[in-house]
């Protein structure tokens, strides 16, 4: 699975990256893998959350506070821009 994926990101050009992350299992091992990925390739990324309405909010908390600290991190050194409605968009233009 992730030959299939370094093929994609190298071979492909892609713009961007997104990564899915599940709301009630939180960042996953191959997740990492693929943030390392696109950072090793400056593929701008973006994380996109699903499974919100079935997670427990103290388990999505964490999870969105787990996400933001790997964004932060030495490692990624980005700030982290939160979308929930089209108009939270603006600062990030």
């Amino acid at each position: 699975y992730l030959k299939t994926t370094i093929f994609g990101l190298v071979g492909l050009c892609p713009d961007y990256a997104m990564i899915i992350v599940n709301a009630n299992a939180g960042f996953q091992k191959m997740s990492r893998e693929h943030l390392g990925i696109a950072l090793a390739l400056s593929i701008p990324f973006f994380f996109v959350v699903t499974k919100v309405d079935i997670a427990p909010d103290n388990i999505f908390a964490d999870n969105m506070a787990m996400l933001k600290k790997i964004v932060k991190s030495n490692a990624v050194k980005k700030n982290p821009l939160l979308v929930e409605k089209p108009h939270d968009l603006t600062p990030g233009l």
